[in-house]
This record gives structure tokens, sequence and C-alpha cells, in this order.
């Protein structure tokens, strides 16, 4: 769990760590629609190379990535098999219902990369804005919905304090897990005695979690929080002429992907 860095942010002094949330967040939501609409390895390369580049330009390690790969390579090899395995397609090798082919090996490919490329895309926002700059950031985007009755500072409350739980609840996790083996308990061996052995600690963690969740709403009700009323912020947002060349840029590149993929 130590690996884990989804979800954590880390300080830097790079023009990436210094743009706008808001514009993160349009780039972002771009770069996921150019994952799903374009199914070649081809271009989950080139949008891999992309991500790359912008990690460098953040002055990050490639020991984050690392650690995000190995953390959830259980995930991409699931993914693989399944593809690998229930995929039907010519030329292969069928026995009962497995069925082995080149278009699942692809297709497994595929899938694999494109789940590691959306979580790596995820991680870049996180490693690089703060989580309350971030929920700012999703509170001004999603204002137009307050017509609707829309509880949308209720919504950015929530995402905060979930993105702000992430670590705390991974050193809770390596707590337990400490605290479990030192009690003799043993978290080595196969898959199965692994998933097994997640069971003394995902008791104490849930009830840990329900502990902290209500000395949070007490701490929030004892502070008179509400969200009926406006507040302010301790760094209001501000777009500057980079952020509006990467906001103009995001929103040029998915009108061009929509019109490739719908007319071409």
């Amino acid at each position: 769990m130590k690996n884990i860095s989804l979800g954590k942010y880390i300080p830097g002094d790079s023009i990436i760590h210094k743009m706008d949330p808001r514009s993160k967040v349009v780039s972002f939501f771009v770069i996921i629609l150019f994952f799903i609409l374009f199914n070649r390895i081809v271009s989950h390369i080139a949008g891999f190379v992309i991500l790359l580049l912008i990690m460098f330009i953040a002055g990050l390690s490639m020991k984050n990535l690392l650690g995000l790969l190995k953390t959830f390579r259980l995930f991409f090899y699931i993914t693989f098999l399944v593809h690998l395995l229930f995929t039907e397609g010519e030329g292969g090798y069928s026995w009962l219902w497995f069925n082995v082919s080149f278009h699942g090996a692809y297709n497994g490919l595929l899938f694999s990369l494109r789940l590691f490329l959306l979580l790596f895309s995820g991680a870049l926002l996180t490693w690089t804005t703060q989580p309350m700059e971030f929920t700012n950031s999703l509170e001004k985007m999603l204002s137009p919905l307050k017509l609707f009755k829309v509880p949308v500072r209720d919504f950015s409350l929530m995402m905060m304090i979930a993105l702000r739980f992430i670590p705390t609840m991974l050193d809770e996790i390596e707590i337990t897990k400490r605290a479990q083996m030192a009690r003799g308990a043993k978290f080595e061996g196969g898959l199965f005695k692994k998933i097994k052995s997640l069971v003394p600690l995902i008791i104490p963690l849930f009830a840990q979690s329900f502990r902290r969740a209500e000395t949070l709403a007490l701490a929030l009700e004892a502070r008179a929080y509400t969200s009926d009323h406006e507040r302010t912020y301790y760094k209001p947002l501000h777009f500057n002429a980079f952020d509006w060349v990467v906001t103009l840029g995001s929103c040029f590149c998915l009108l061009f992907f929509l019109y490739v993929k719908m007319f071409i």
C-alpha cells in the first residue's frame, strides 16, 4: 500500500502545478475522451508519450509512475486475461467456453493499456493539483447546475473529503497491517491466501472509516457548517494567459476528435 500515490498531491513549482485547476480538469477530460474514441494501440502509445512529457515538465520522477504500475498490475493482468480467454475470433483455439485468438490478445493488450493510461492521467491530475483547489474548480465549473437545484457545493465537499481521505486511509491500512502482523497474521503466499488475509484488514478499516466519518460530521456540525450560503476562498482561482491557451486548445482538440470520429 505504500506504493500507492494516486490521490496524493506532490508539491512542486512547475508550470503544471501553477496552472488553474479548471484548465487541468478540462484537459483531463479531453485526454480521457481521446482514449475512448480512438481504439488503436498506436493512438494509445501516442497519448502515453504526451502524458510522459507532461510528467517530466511537472518535475515528477519515474518512481511515481512505476509505483502506480506496480500497485494496479493485478487489474491489468485480469483485464488482459478476460479478453484473451473470452473474446471470439477467427483462427483461434476454442475449448469449452474459452476462446484464445489473436483478436482476443489484441483486445486484452488494448484495454489493459487504456486502463493504465486512464489511471496515469488521473494520477497526473492529483499529483499536480491540491485537493482544495481541485474541488473549488469543480464547484466553479458545475455552478450553472445550481439553477436546476443541484447541490453542487455538497458534491464538491464530498469530493474534497474523499480526496483527503485517500492518503489517510492508506496510512491506516499500513498501520493496521503491521499491527496484525505483530499478532501473527501472515499476508504472504498465493493469490487466494492473499485474498483471505485481507479479512483482518477490512474489518478494522471499516470500523476506523466510520469512526473518522462520524468525527468529521460532528466537527462540521460544531462549526455550524452549512452549504446554503456563499463562501469565500483562501486562494481565489484566476486564469492566466497560459491557462487560456491550454483550455482553448483542449476545446479545439475535443471538437477535432469528434469531427474525425463522426465524419472521417
